[in-house]
């Protein structure tokens, strides 16, 4: 069914949040109008690692100069880490866990091979889950260093992402959960149907593609109908409480 969308100006879809508020006044752009560096998404696949397997970590980059940001280009500059407590979010989330912190939990919980907490600085990152879903049961029950854990949807870790770009700096955060049950079935990334574009716009009655190159201009202050082009057959039952 066709979401029915109203927009005074073209609009981006963004899969997580930003930490790139500055300030407010009429002179500032809305936040939905992508004018200067922008991480509109951070993506893990698969999205619930188990124990021992591996996630890989990348991000949707958007510079006014570049467009979406390829892996391959130069001009942008990563820095990956993760953190096994979530932090704070009026200080920007920053890691209340340093090094030899964590390895004396790892060293206490009978763990080895935790990843650093710094994951690289390459375009896409690696997270490999050391956690057996036993210890984060028992720490959604304890607590991790006195902090209680929102576990449902699994344990929750937090990866960040700094993109640099041009001299403009962005810094992007997601949550990622680890399960708690060996049993626990993983969450899947839908994918769009190949063969044509992922997104259209249903403007006087023909569909227009919707692609990297914004080549479609939507009217404002009039409804259009945009649709996402995903089969039927990437549908998941939801199996959580």
């Amino acid at each position: 069914m066709p979401h029915i969308y109203r927009s005074p100006v073209a609009r981006s879809l963004v899969a997580t949040s930003c930490l790139a508020a500055v300030g407010c006044g009429p002179s500032f752009d809305p936040p939905a109008r992508v004018t200067n560096l922008r991480v509109l998404a951070v993506r893990a696949e698969p999205v619930n690692p188990g124990l021992g397997a591996t996630t890989t970590l990348d991000a949707l980059v958007y510079a006014p100069d570049a467009e979406i940001a390829q892996t391959a280009d130069p001009s942008f500059t990563y820095a990956w880490s993760w953190c096994p407590r979530l932090g704070n979010p009026n200080d920007g989330f920053p890691c209340p866990v340093d090094e030899e912190q964590l390895q004396q939990f790892a060293a206490t919980a009978g763990l080895v091979d935790l990843p650093p907490l710094s994951l690289g600085a390459d375009p896409t990152s690696a997270f490999r889950n050391p956690f057996p879903a036993a210890v984060l049961a028992h720490l959604c029950d304890q607590g991790y260093a006195g902090t209680p854990a929102d576990c449902r949807g699994g344990f929750p870790v937090r990866v960040n992402v700094t993109v640099a770009h041009a001299g403009a700096e962005r810094t992007a955060t997601t949550i990622l959960r680890l399960p708690i049950t060996d049993d626990a079935a993983s969450n899947a990334n839908p994918r769009f149907e190949p063969g044509g574009p992922a997104l259209g716009a249903l403007m006087a009655g023909v569909e227009q593609p919707i692609d990297e190159q914004a080549a479609v201009t939507l009217p404002r202050l009039k409804e259009t109908d945009l649709r996402a082009h995903v089969s039927d057959a990437e549908s998941e039952s939801y199996v959580g409480l």
